[in-house]
């Protein structure tokens, strides 16, 4: 008779190499593809390529994992939809580790085909896990692939493209200021979080920063490692050129690498030119900044996320950042993310 091992020994044994870091659901999942067209789309087609056109970098933000196993999907309808729109840059925002494989390759290899580039993106936020114990059982626990792990894992998966295929770079979104006392993704063993009145020199926030800033540069280091662009919030660059944070300047990161991505804040149009502002002039020379743009799903939301109430609304936000920017030198570009939204509102009536 076959004996049975206890109960917790088996669950033990479970746990043991299983850390993969769950996919993290995107919201809204992308629409179904839409191939008609009408003289409406056309025209706001043809709007917000004009609007883009003066930029390098035409870039919008896709999760591939909201929509490769949702329905029917056709690459080629997609990178049509893109062309259209003006873009030339798409950033794959990857959720988890396991979405490195064949499915987002074949979409890249369409995606480079059709005269896109191809970024492949990840935040901090969804690889900051560790778990309790003591160093006796800690091994035996699962340790979820950090920051530094995806992007070593990233090197791995770009250098098995066929050279004219490969991705063009890799950018990472560094997200302290997530991590604070109403997230549950905090770390379990972390002794403090972000919150406004923890700001200073070996502070709270402080020590978040230093240690996002430390992945940065490890992360640098990797290599094979497709060109790195460093994508951070707003609002990073005020508090660390006040003193309040030891790093966190775009000196700072272009110290790391020259491409950065700075990450709009704002909800009102009129206050997105401003957030970038500060780091389109305080930039070392031969930096290329880009603005980042999260779009609201809803005109509900009140921060994080530009807001808009239409097509006209949200071609008018675009526009005046592009006519505020494009005269600094090293304003390099937009990534306007999720593209759900942006075709959401491209076939709304």
């Amino acid at each position: 008779m076959h004996k049975i091992l206890p109960v917790p020994l088996a669950l033990l044994l479970l746990a043991i190499g299983c850390g993969r870091t769950p996919m993290r659901e995107i919201y809204p999942a992308a629409l179904p593809p839409h191939p008609a067209e009408d003289e409406v789309t056309r025209k706001r087609a043809e709007q917000l390529k004009q609007v883009l056109s003066p930029l390098k970098i035409r870039g919008v933000a896709m999760f591939p994992s909201a929509f490769f196993n949702r329905g029917p999907f056709s690459d080629g309808v997609v990178m049509g939809t893109l062309k259209r729109c003006g873009f030339n840059r798409v950033y794959c925002h990857i959720t988890s580790e396991q979405e490195l494989n064949d499915r987002l390759r074949k979409f890249i290899v369409s995606a480079k085909a059709a005269g896109l580039s191809v970024e492949i993106a990840f935040s901090q936020v969804d690889y900051y896990r560790r778990y309790r114990g003591n160093q006796l059982i800690r091994w035996a626990l699962i340790q979820y692939p950090g920051l530094v792990d995806v992007a070593r894992k990233t090197a791995e998966f770009s250098r098995d493209f066929p050279e004219n295929s490969r991705p063009d770079g890799v950018m990472v979104h560094i997200a302290p200021d997530l991590y604070n006392g109403k997230n549950a993704v905090r770390m379990y063993d972390h002794l403090y979080c972000w919150a406004e009145n923890r700001y200073g020199k070996g502070g709270d926030n402080d020590l978040l920063m230093l240690e996002a800033y430390e992945q940065l540069r490890a992360i640098a280091a990797i290599p094979g490692l497709p060109p790195l662009t460093i994508a951070f919030a707003d609002f990073f660059h005020e508090k660390a050129k006040a003193g309040e944070l030891s790093v966190g300047t775009v000196g700072d990161f272009a110290k790391v690498s020259p491409r950065l991505a700075v990450l709009n804040t704002a909800n009102l149009p009129s206050r997105m030119s401003r957030n970038v502002a500060d780091e389109l002039a305080d930039a070392p020379r031969g930096c290329h900044i880009i603005a980042a743009v999260p779009l609201a799903h809803h005109t509900s939301v009140d921060a994080d996320r530009l807001r808009r109430r239409d097509w006209n609304d949200f071609i008018r936000a675009v526009n005046a950042l592009v006519d505020t920017a494009k005269r600094d030198d090293n304003f390099a570009g937009v990534i306007l993310s999720p593209f759900s939204v942006v075709e959401y509102l491209w076939l709304e009536k």
